[in-house]
Parts: structure tokens; sequence; C-alpha cells
């Protein structure tokens, strides 16, 4: 059965590629992972997005698992952090 709480505390994990204009700043924001798979660390349930339309798709074993942000925000480690629900999996093309 997924875990759908928010983690208390995570280690911040690894940004997720975006597009950006040249010279343009593109600021990282905070999600948080809510869902899924329970092999989904606490450490990789915290990442950096820039956007926040997109799916985040995050490879997890032989797959991706996608999260979607829908208007949440929380608090992590004292900072504010956008909620990612997770959606579906998808299987790894060969």
């Amino acid at each position: 059965m997924p875990d759908n709480t928010v983690p208390e505390a995570a280690v911040p994990g690894v940004a997720v590629p975006g597009v950006a204009l040249p010279g343009a700043a593109v600021a990282e924001l905070r999600a948080v992972l809510v869902g899924g798979p329970a092999a989904l660390t606490a450490e990789r349930r915290v990442q950096s997005v820039r956007s926040t339309g997109d799916t985040l798709k995050l490879p997890l074993g032989a797959g991706y698992e996608h999260f979607r942000h829908q208007g949440e925000s929380t608090v992590v480690d004292g900072e504010q952090a956008l909620v990612y629900r997770w959606v579906m999996h998808t299987a790894i093309a060969e």
C-alpha cells in the first residue's frame, strides 16, 4: 500500500532538467513527493523542480514513477515546498 504522508525530514535530491531561455535565470523550487511505492526512499522524496506544470518523472527500478503538483504546498526543514502526488508508474522501454 503506498505511503501518502509527507516526509518530515528528507535530503534534497537531484534537480529535474528544465528548459530556460538563454540568459534567463531559472529558480528551482523544492518539491516533496507523496505516495507511490514504498521502495522510494525518504532521501529521494525531496527534489528540485523548475516548473509546476510538468509531471515529475523519477526513475525507480525497471520503470518510472510519475508525480504531479495539484496546488498543495508544505514546509520541509523550515522551507516552503510544493507537494507532488504520485499518479502512475510506467515501464522503461527497451
